[in-house]
C-alpha cells in the first residue's frame, strides 16, 4: 500500500518491529522537492593518521525486521485484550487488597536512560537498574513502562533511492543514487503516529536517527541528505503536534558532533529558515555522543570499485572531498583510542551547546539518546598486517584496552559524572546551567551486533544481569536525588 501527498510523487513504505503484543512500527511516506544549498568551504580535518594502527570501526544497527499490517491493524484495535476495571475487581479476592496492575520503583534516577531492542517484560529485575527512561527506536501505542520508565517515541525516516536500490545495499550513490525529484518515506504510518500521540499525551518524540549515516551493505540507519530531512522534520512534527499539542518534539540525533556533523545540522536549520520563514521548531535538543573515525574509501566488491564506509561514515551531502587516494577523512581517522577519551567526549557536548547558543536554543533542554562503547578493541590476533603487540606500540601512550571490563565500566561512570555535574551557564540557559539534561547508555541488551560485550547492561543472550549493568544501577541507587528531573 502507498500513501500520497502534495508536493509530489510518492514512493514505498516498510513495516518495522518486534513480535511482542505491545511492540508496533509500520511505514509511510511523504515526498518533498529537492532543494538546492550552497556548499560550504572544505571543513579542516583533525589532521594525518598514526603510521600502521588497526582501526576497529564498526558499523551502527539496523532497523527492526518487518511486520504485516495485521499485525498494526491488530494493535490499533480499542479492547487490545486489556482488562477492565470491573474484569479486575472480579478477578480479586475480596478479603485481600487489590490487584497491582503496574509496577513502580520507589526510586528512580530520571534523567538516567538506556536503548533497548528487547522486550523489557522479560527482565524481571529491570525495575531496579532505577532507569527513568529508555528508547528502542519506534513507537509503540502501548509502550511498557516497568518501574513507571518514561517511554520516548521515535519515528523513522529514510530518503529514497531509485528502485532495485532496496536499503542496506551499498554506500555508494553512484551505484544506487537518490530518486530525482528527491522523496523521503517515514514509518510507522501516519495513521499510527497520530494514534499513539493521543494515547500518550506529553511524550517525547523523536523524528529520526542518526540520518547522517550513510547506509552500508547490509546496514543502515536513517540516511537523508540535511535539505530533504528538514521537508520531513517538518510534515511529521506537525503531524505530532497536531495530534497532542502537549507532545514534546526533538530531532533525530546525529552521531557525533563533529566539524561534517555540524555542517549537516546547519544545512537542516538554514534550509529549514530559508523554505518555512521561521526557525527549526525543537522542543528538546538530542544529539548522540559515540566517538568514531569518520572514512570512506573505494574498494573492489565484486568486481567493481564500490565506496564503503567505516566508524562513523561521511554524512549524506558532506563538503568532504576524496582525496588523491580515492579516501573522505573527516575526523578522527586513525584515533580509535579516542573512542573511550574522556575530554574529546566533553568536548563535542560542549560544541553542540555552543551551536545551541549561535542558533538561540541555549534556553532548551538538551538531551543524549545514545552512546557507549561499540568497538571490541583497537588491536586484534589476527591482523595480517601486524602483530598485536606492534599494533598496541604503534598507539603508544593513547592505547586503551577495550577488552578489559573495567576499562568499558569507568568510561561509563566517567560520562555519568559528567552529565550529572557540568554546568556552565554561558551554554545552558536552563537546569541551573546543566550542559545535558538526560542521557541514554547503549545498551541494555543490544547483543545482535558484533560491538563491545562489556558495554551490555544484561549479559548478551540472556536476562541475567552484567557487572556494567550493577554498575549502572549502584551509580543510579546511590545519585537518585541528584539525578531527579522535573
Amino acid at each position: 500500500m502507498k500513501q500520497t501527498t502534495q508536493p509530489p510523487q510518492h514512493g514505498g513504505h516498510r513495516l518495522f518491529a518486534l513480535a511482542a503484543l505491545l511492540v508496533m512500527l509500520a511505514s509511510a511516506l511523504l515526498i518533498p522537492a529537492a532543494v538546492q544549498a550552497q556548499e560550504p568551504e572544505p571543513l579542516p580535518l583533525d589532521g594525518p593518521p598514526p603510521a600502521a594502527v588497526n582501526a576497529s570501526d564498526l558499523p551502527l544497527p539496523m532497523a527492526p525486521p518487518d511486520e504485516t499490517e495485521a499485525d498494526i491493524a491488530a494493535l490499533l484495535e480499542p479492547s487490545y485484550n486489556v482488562p477492565t476495571a470491573d474484569e479486575l475487581a472480579a478477578a480479586t479476592p475480596k478479603a485481600y487488597m487489590a490487584l497491582v496492575t503496574k509496577d513502580f520503583a520507589p526510586i528512580m534516577a530520571d534523567r538516567m536512560g538506556f536503548g533497548s531492542g528487547d522486550r523489557l517484560s522479560d527482565y524481571r529485575d529491570i525495575s531496579s537498574l532505577y532507569a527513568g527512561w529508555y528508547v528502542n527506536w519506534g513507537v509503540r501505542l502501548r509502550p511498557e513502562r516497568p518501574g513507571g520508565m518514561e517511554y520516548m517515541q521515535m519515528i523513522r525516516v529514510n530518503q529514497d533511492l531509485i528502485a532495485g536500490c532496496p536499503r542496506g545495499t551499498t554506500a555508494d550513490r553512484n551505484i544506487c543514487p537518490y530518486k530525482t525529484p528527491a522523496s523521503y518515506s517515514y514509518h510507522p504510518t501516519k495513521e499510527v503516529i497520530i494514534a499513539a500521540a493521543k494515547a500518550n499525551p506529553g511524550s517525547v518524540w523523536l523524528i529520526g536517527n542518526e540520518m547522517d549515516r550513510v547506509d552500508g551493505i547490509g546496514v543502515w540507519q536513517d540516511e537523508m541528505k540535511p535539505e530533504i530531512y528538514a521537508y520531513a522534520y517538518h510534515e511529521l512534527y506537525n503531524i505530532v503536534k497536531a495530534a497532542d499539542p502537549t507532545a514534546r518534539v526533538a530531532n533525530g540525533g546525529v552521531v557525533q558532533f563533529t566539524p561534517s556533523r555540524t555542517e549537516y545540522l546547519n544545512k537542516v536549520w538554514n534550509t529549514y529558515k530559508a523554505v518555512y520563514g521561521v526557525n527549526m521548531p525543537v522542543d528538546i535538543w538530542n544529539v548522540h555522543n559515540f566517538v568514531g573515525s569518520e572514512f570512506c574509501r573505494k574498494e573492489k566488491i565484486n568486481g567493481r570499485q564500490e565506496r564503503v564506509c567505516y566508524g562513523m561514515g561521511i554524512p549524506p551531502g558532506s563538503s568532504i572531498n576524496p582525496n588523491s587516494k580515492g579516501e573522505e577523512k573527516g575526523a578522527y581517522v586513525g584515533e580509535d583510542w579516542r573512542h573511550v577519551y574522556m575530554p574529546t567526549f566533553e568536548k563535542q557536548i560542549r560544541d553542540f551547546r555552543q551551536w545551541m547558543r549561535n542558533h538561540g536554543e541555549m534556553n532548551k533542554p538538551l538531551i543524549v539518546t545514545e552512546y557507549g562503547v561499540l568497538y571490541k578493541a583497537l588491536c586484534t590476533h589476527d591482523n595480517p598486517n601486524m602483530s598485536y603487540e606492534q599494533c598496541v606500540a604503534a598507539y603508544g601512550a593513547n592505547y586503551v584496552n577495550l577488552e578489559n571490563s573495567e576499562v568499558v565500566q569507568d568510561f561509563m561512570l566517567e560520562t555519568f559524572n559528567f552529565f550529572m555535574t557540568a554546568k556552565d551557564p554561558n551554554l545552558s540557559g536552563v537546569d541551573g546551567g546543566r550542559l545535558v539534561q538526560r542521557w541514554a547508555w547503549y545498551s541494555l541488551e543490544d547483543a545482535g551486533w558484533a560491538f563491545n560485550p562489556y558495554t551490555m547492561l544484561y549479559s548478551p543472550g540472556t536476562t541475567v544481569r552484567s557487572e556494567t549493568g550493577h554498575k549502572y544501577a549502584s551509580f543510579a541507587f546511590k545519585n537518585a536525588a541528584a539525578l531527579q528531573y522535573p
